[in-house]
């Protein structure tokens, strides 16, 4: 897989997310910096080509090798708009048979234009040979759809998702929900007998103890915590290896909102910020 766009328009930022789980700065890459991928059986290369003018002659030396080409777009940067559509026009000349992917980020940004804005200047309109999707390669927005996107044009196949989340809360450190999952707390079966009253009063007793899991009826209750924050997961009774990756994604989602929100650490907290964020980042581990 070919990765290719403006200097700054976040390509690495976008694969370091796919890798990690979570948002980190990068800077330009200088050439060309691969990204290997094990998922599901298959082995994924990415080609992370730099987007400097200097390094621009190399992007089409790479094509002849490729299975999908992806251009990423910084969706708020309108003055570079322009030389993005030159540049796509260059590559998709050169490559006829190859899959496009247009992924527009940093979509998070008030200032970020829409697509059928983007798709205008790129001079796109009607043109039907690519797919669009808007990310944030910050908050995690849009990037499950975009990897599982990628792998559906690879292989013929969706991505498979071991864990299926009956509940799921994050809390502050004192046992306050601040945000749930919308519509999972709805399940008459899940909250039968008492289970989230039982869980609500477990998270709190939980924050300075090391218990992570306890089981109740069918149902396995998952909790993580950070320095100023606990989330907690219902799943159902399963294998032990599934249990151990929801512990280890919430675990990440949390990391994650602690990164993202530097205020807990000066005790403050914006329930609404916490609620955006875990709404951008969740579908890419549960």
């Amino acid at each position: 897989v070919l990765v290719c766009g403006l200097s700054g328009a976040g390509k690495s930022t976008f694969l370091s997310f796919l890798k990690e789980k979570t948002f980190i700065e990068k800077n330009p890459t200088l050439g060309k910096e691969v990204f290997d991928f094990d998922i599901q059986g298959f082995k994924i290369e990415f080609f992370d080509m730099g987007g400097l003018k200097e390094y621009r002659s190399l992007w089409k030396a790479e094509l002849h090798d490729v299975d999908l080409l992806i251009f990423i777009v910084d969706s708020t940067d309108e003055g570079k708009l322009n030389e993005a559509k030159i540049e796509l026009s260059n590559l998709a000349g050169s490559s006829e048979d190859t899959s496009f992917l247009v992924l527009l980020n940093k979509v998070d940004r008030e200032n970020a234009l829409s697509t059928e804005e983007i798709i205008e200047r790129l001079d796109l309109k009607q043109n039907k040979k690519y797919d669009f999707i808007r990310i944030s390669s910050r908050t995690g927005f849009g990037l499950f759809k975009a990897f599982n996107r990628i792998f559906r044009i690879l292989t013929g196949k969706g991505l498979q998702k071991n864990i299926k989340a009956k509940a799921f809360t994050i809390y502050d450190k004192g046992g306050v929900p601040l945000t749930t999952k919308e519509g999972k707390y709805d399940s008459k079966e899940v909250l039968s007998g008492g289970l989230l009253s039982a869980m609500t009063t477990f998270v709190k007793q939980s924050f300075h103890s090391d218990l992570n899991t306890v089981k109740m009826k069918d149902y396995i209750i998952i909790i993580q915590k950070t320095n100023h924050l606990m989330g907690s997961l219902i799943i159902e009774d399963v294998e032990k290896p599934i249990v151990k990756e929801a512990e280890e994604n919430l675990r990440l989602l949390l990391q994650h909102l602690e990164k993202l929100c530097p205020e807990l650490k000066k005790d403050k907290l914006n329930p609404q910020k916490i609620e955006d964020l875990v709404q951008d980042y969740y579908e890419n581990i549960l």
